[in-house]
């Protein structure tokens, strides 16, 4: 069996708090890396980074306000020739158990990337974190329309999504190599919002499939926000990103989402 050599690439913006929390649970559970990718993206104060300078294996890019995949994009590419098997994490996962042996294993044969059920946790006003046992995303699926969204349903103990959440999503480096555009993992034209959705419709139109574990648990700040409490800029972009995947729809589908891209681009940027 081949020897995992693990990279992480952690892509952070103003992230002091949650990153701390998730660099601890890496270390705490021996979590067995060779590299260490944290690219920050723009963060008003960077200062909170220089501690993790000091990790073994561990490398801190700054950057400007790149954004989600183009910073993911950057850490890809200070990649170890070496490295088989990398892991896109977001910086607010926290670990509870070191799940990724278990994980990799599921890694063979038309398996390109997996992820683990995400759950919520809670930033409580004193600080304090309050796991709970909301699911967060149990993979990404989309209706007959044309929407996607994260699933928060648990299936059999191993599913078949269309596309798996950012925030978690650990890929065979070869196989990935693949499928990437001009070296870029993810597409930067999304910036932010859906990046992963189109990385995940791109995998599996190259044949590939993708895999939730849904014995496997990590825990997600993302904190699900209502729609009133996204910005409007916000959903301005995540309005626009609709188009890009409209390549991997196919047959009839593809002409209802049109529609629905159409009329949803147009309430954001003229109604709402």
């Amino acid at each position: 069996m081949e020897i995992c050599n693990l990279a992480i690439i952690i892509v952070t913006h103003n992230s002091e708090f949650v990153l701390k929390k998730n660099i601890e649970s890496i270390l705490k559970l021996h979590i067995n890396y060779k590299q260490l990718i944290i690219i920050d993206s723009g963060s008003e104060d960077k200062t909170y980074l220089k501690r993790y300078e000091l990790l073994k294996n561990t490398f801190v890019i700054y950057e400007n306000n790149v954004g989600f995949a183009k910073g993911n994009n950057i850490g890809y590419s200070y990649l170890k020739e070496d490295i088989n098997m990398v892991l896109f994490l977001n910086p607010d996962i926290i670990f509870s158990k070191n799940i990724i042996p278990n994980l990799i294993a599921l890694i063979k044969k038309d398996v390109l990337g997996v992820s683990p059920i995400l759950k919520r946790y809670i930033i409580k006003s004193n600080k304090m974190i309050e796991f709970t046992e909301d699911i967060d995303s149990s993979g990404i699926y989309s209706t007959w329309y044309g929407k996607y969204y994260d699933s928060n349903i648990l299936k059999n103990r191993i599913s078949y999504p269309e596309a798996l959440c950012g925030a978690y999503i650990l890929c065979d480096r070869k196989k990935l190599d693949k499928i990437i555009k001009n070296g870029k993992v993810f597409n930067e034209n999304m910036f932010m919002y859906k990046e992963d959705i189109e990385l995940g419709l791109r995998i599996r139109s190259a044949g590939y499939q993708l895999i939730v574990d849904n014995n496997s648990i990590v825990y997600h700040g993302r904190g699900w926000k209502s729609r009133s409490q996204v910005l409007r800029w916000q959903r301005l972009i995540s309005a626009k990103n609709d188009w890009y995947l409209l390549p991997y729809i196919k047959g009839k589908k593809k002409l209802i989402a049109i529609i629905f891209y159409l009329i949803k681009y147009f309430y954001v940027k003229y109604i709402e």
